[in-house]
């Protein structure tokens, strides 16, 4: 009798070790499939918020590049305006310094005629 309670027992202690086994092995099955159905349901939330990091460096650069681009234009249209009036000065002027440019040359092959027949 004493020896069929300690089998029993034996058993009994078997059987509880071997569901506490199979019980750590549910739990780590359990835990690794809720870790995977987080990971899925936050994933598009954690792409997007990639996404939206990277958008927002591209944006700063595009910025950058921006006001770089337009600083210059100021600096062009500066350096045309400049230009345009000595050119509009040259353009207005020319028929004048044309006419004053013949005449110097008048007057000099004139001074010539006379200085050789002197």
């Amino acid at each position: 009798m004493l020896t069929e309670l300690l089998n029993s027992t034996a058993k009994t202690v078997q059987d509880a070790k071997d569901a506490e086994v199979n019980n750590a092995e549910a739990f780590e099955t359990t835990s690794e499939d809720l870790e995977y159905a987080i990971k899925l349901q936050n994933g598009p939330q954690n792409d997007a918020e990639s996404e939206i990091a990277v958008d927002q460096e591209d944006l700063s650069a595009e910025s950058t590049d921006l006001a770089q681009t337009l600083a210059k234009l100021k600096n062009v249209n500066g350096r045309t305006a400049t230009t345009k009036k000595s050119c509009d000065y040259i353009v207005e002027n020319f028929a004048d310094r044309t006419a004053a440019r013949t005449t110097q040359e008048d007057k000099l092959t004139e001074l010539k005629t006379v200085l050789l027949g002197a």
